[in-house]
């Protein structure tokens, strides 16, 4: 877990996650690992009722923290692109700034079909398999 931490919504935010201009969003920013290996820079939007997971324990499953409170991931819309690594990404997947990344942004839907939140994940193309 890098952080979790307010911010303002962007434009994304509030089309993908259905919210007022002037919003804020809950953003959660981890490395995930694979064999302790950095493999994925993954960054969430939640909207503000989702404040609580400011105080949750967010370096195991998010999911599984979701769940706690009764919220489950049910669909997900996907657009898949490729990105070169910033100085900050490179440092946090422990790359070189410019390596290529897979850039995967979804926008997750719960079970009654309301937007859960979106995701911008970086994902190291030499550590990590990707298959639909």
């Amino acid at each position: 877990l890098v952080h979790v931490k307010e911010v303002n919504a962007d434009d994304s935010d509030i089309c993908e996650l259905e919210l007022r201009e002037g919003s804020k969003v809950v953003e959660t920013l981890r490395v995930r690992t694979a064999d302790g290996v950095p493999v994925v820079l993954e960054k969430n939007h939640f909207s503000m009722a989702y404040s609580y997971l400011e105080n949750e324990n967010l370096a195991g499953s998010l999911y599984g923290v979701l769940r706690d409170y009764g919220i489950e991931p049910k669909q997900a819309s996907h657009d898949i692109s490729m990105a070169s690594a910033t100085d900050d990404q490179a440092k946090l997947l422990n790359i070189k700034k410019g390596d290529p990344l897979m850039r995967l942004h979804e926008v997750v839907y719960d079970q009654k079909g309301r937007p859960l939140h979106n995701s911008l994940q970086l994902i190291r193309g030499d550590r990590f398999v990707f298959r639909i």
